[in-house]
């Protein structure tokens, strides 16, 4: 399987870096998702104080080590911490 390798470094300084499997080989190709669907997710994310968002993404490899950090990326990390 294929990996593609996120490098993050936060405001704080620490660097980790995270792979990911590539979903091109379960669904056929590439998932599109137009860019006003993010900016409207961004502005809902910004009216409550239960979330928040951060920028963290520093450097995007392909499987094949092919530089695609200026290509719009968003990582979503999401834990539930409400009671059951």
């Amino acid at each position: 399987m294929s990996l593609w390798k996120v490098l993050l470094k936060f405001s704080d300084g620490t660097e980790k870096e995270l792979e990911l499997s590539d979903a091109k080989t379960y669904f056929g190709g590439y998932l599109k998702i137009k860019r006003s669907f993010f900016n409207s997710l961004i502005k809902s994310l910004k009216m409550t104080k239960k979330y928040f968002t951060n920028k963290a993404i520093d450097k995007v490899l392909g499987p094949d080590e092919t530089d695609w950090t200026l290509n719009p990326w968003m990582l979503l990390i999401i834990k539930d911490n409400e009671k059951k």
